[in-house]
């Protein structure tokens, strides 16, 4: 995550945060509680230590489908069957689509599972 960008450095850390964990950081930033109901999580300790450990996925939900991202991966399932998954460490700008590739068939299973996890069994994965 990039927090702010200047013409001669970039201030953050290579972190993963999603939209749910912006109004917890304003909070945490500016001392006010954040309630507990919030799914989102605080991301403030990693600006101030980079170092530290953050989360290890992050998943979106719209209305034609789910999407979760790791620090190396991002697999997005759509509601027509469709999908693709992407190694960012090989293709950062998301153009090699390895959905169709035999060896991706465990890691897109795993990925899956996250998002059955967070949303309730979605049915067959990808990959079948």
């Amino acid at each position: 995550m990039t927090i702010i960008k200047t013409e001669t450095f970039i201030y953050g850390c290579p972190d993963i945060a999603g939209l749910l964990d912006l109004f917890p950081t304003f909070c945490d930033f500016v001392g006010l509680f954040a309630p507990e109901t919030l799914d989102g999580t605080s991301f403030l300790s990693i600006i101030q230590d980079p170092k530290a450990e953050g989360k290890s996925s992050a998943i979106c939900q719209w209305g034609n489908g789910h999407t979760v991202c790791t620090q190396r991966w991002r697999l997005t399932e759509r509601r027509d069957d469709s999908a693709e998954v992407y190694d960012y460490s090989n293709a950062p700008a998301e153009y090699h689509n390895l959905i169709g590739c035999p060896d991706s068939v465990p890691l897109v299973k795993r990925l899956h599972s996250m998002l059955d996890k967070e949303f309730g069994l979605m049915g067959k994965s990808a990959m079948g």
